[in-house]
């Protein structure tokens, strides 16, 4: 997975649930993590939840975050502490659409955009020309995308600093969760971002700008991550690329 900490990776994949909540909650304080209302962020155990708030209000009210003892949540805390400006923002969109829409009970488009950001969110970081990328992705033109374009997923060692062109950092802890048992059509909602850093932080930094009240799931498009050279054993091939279930075909043009 690219970019975590290696360290806090090892520690949410293995540690023992008690031992977890307790270690997170030591290195959010020490980080001086907060919610999206500004409380001091700490983890805690699933029967913390009050069953009279929805999760993410209660999160961003009392500074809380319930945490079962499974990859799901264990991811969504990586997340915390990998991304936490952009995890507070998310965080504060979403507690303040619930707060508004509480009576009516309707999620509204925004809170359906965040929870795309949140889950299933992939992040392609380029150094440079990333409308040709985001062109390609809206017309899925998966063969120019994965074969056309190859070399540009693949290490470059005399150009982007040995990093790929097109380098994915996988946001959403869903799509994390997924990709501990890959298969063909893991889809990610993605973002490009230009940026000659390649690291979570240049991602949290650039990523909450683009969290605000008018958000959309219009702002993502679709890959099929498998797609990727060298995330799945046989994508070396034009065949595997055949599978229109899919690789949907390209939008139409008009």
């Amino acid at each position: 997975m690219s970019g975590f900490d290696a360290e806090i990776l090892a520690l949410v994949e293995r540690a023992p649930h008690s031992e977890l909540l307790e270690d997170l909650t030591h290195r959010a304080q020490a980080s001086h993590l907060k919610t999206g209302y500004g409380l001091p962020l700490s983890f805690v155990g699933q029967s913390e939840l009050d069953s009279n708030y929805p999760y993410e209000l209660f999160i961003a009210r009392t500074g809380r975050v319930p945490t079962r003892d499974n990859l799901h949540d264990r991811y969504n805390a990586l997340m915390w502490l990998t991304t936490p400006r952009t995890k507070a923002r998310l965080n504060q969109l979403q507690a303040q659409a619930i707060e508004e829409n509480r009576e009516s009970n309707i999620r509204g488009p925004l809170r359906d955009a965040a929870t795309l950001w949140d889950e299933n969110l992939a992040v392609i970081l380029v150094s440079d020309g990333k409308e040709k990328i985001r062109g390609l992705l809206r017309s899925q033109n998966w063969r120019a995308i994965f074969l056309e374009e190859r070399e540009c997923w693949l290490t470059n060692e005399t150009q982007d600093a040995g990093w790929p062109h097109w380098q994915v950092f996988v946001f959403g802890h869903a799509l994390l969760e997924k990709l501990e048992n890959p298969y063909k059509s893991i889809t990610a909602h993605t973002l490009v971002l230009e940026a000659f850093e390649r690291s979570w932080n240049a991602i949290d930094i650039a990523l909450p700008s683009q969290l605000d009240a008018k958000l959309t799931s219009k702002i993502f498009t679709p890959l099929p991550l498998m797609g990727i050279p060298g995330w799945f054993a046989t994508n070396d091939s034009p065949e595997f690329y055949a599978d229109e279930r899919v690789f949907r075909k390209p939008k139409a043009e008009g």
